[in-house]
């Protein structure tokens, strides 16, 4: 027979899997492109995890599930880099979330012997998230390499108007400078 206990604990399982329920739908079900949330959602359920690893009840749940997230989206810089520019690009977001997302990630895997400053800290968040900004400067230049001698060959009169992909490199702060430094480093890679 269930002791009353027991009814407390499987509301804590219905609880915690309804996170998982209410993603899972969210991400699968919809008709809409959905790219640029999927950063914010792993984030979501890195802090759901982080929350319910703190009860003792539910600890080997837990743990497992952290095990397989922990394979899919637990390494923030293995994840593609297609989810963070779509991060970035989404004008709700731009690089705060993805900043947050870095700050948090490193948080979270700090020693409690060793932890950083303040200051440490925010230096490795810019750090990354500049490495993250450079990449997508070196997507936007090839891009801009291969597709902008057929735009150019076939309109018949130019314009002084800026290009989409310019006015995205300049709102992310690029530099002309860096991008061709950058089309010439991903030039030498091929």
């Amino acid at each position: 027979m269930p002791e009353h206990s027991d009814f407390g604990v499987c509301e804590g399982v219905v609880e915690f899997l309804e996170k998982f329920k209410t993603k899972t739908e969210l991400i699968s079900s919809s008709s809409k492109p959905l790219a640029h949330l999927f950063y914010r959602e792993i984030l979501d359920i890195d802090k759901h995890l982080c929350y319910w690893e703190t009860k003792p009840e539910f600890c080997h749940m837990v743990d497992d599930m952290v095990k397989k997230y922990n394979r899919y989206w637990g390494k923030f810089d293995e994840l593609n880099d297609y989810m963070y520019f779509a991060t970035l690009l989404d004008p709700t977001m731009k690089q705060q979330l993805v900043s947050h997302g870095f700050k948090k990630m490193l948080e979270y895997n700090m020693s409690s012997e060793s932890p950083l400053s303040d200051d440490a800290l925010n230096a490795m968040v810019r750090e990354m998230l500049k490495e993250v900004v450079n990449r997508m400067g070196v997507l936007f230049q090839t891009y801009k390499t291969r597709f902008d001698t057929v735009v150019s060959k076939s309109s018949s009169k130019k314009t002084k108007n800026l290009t989409i992909l310019q006015i995205i490199i300049s709102k992310m702060g690029l530099s002309s400078k860096m991008l061709k430094k950058k089309g010439r480093e991903l030039h030498k890679i091929k």
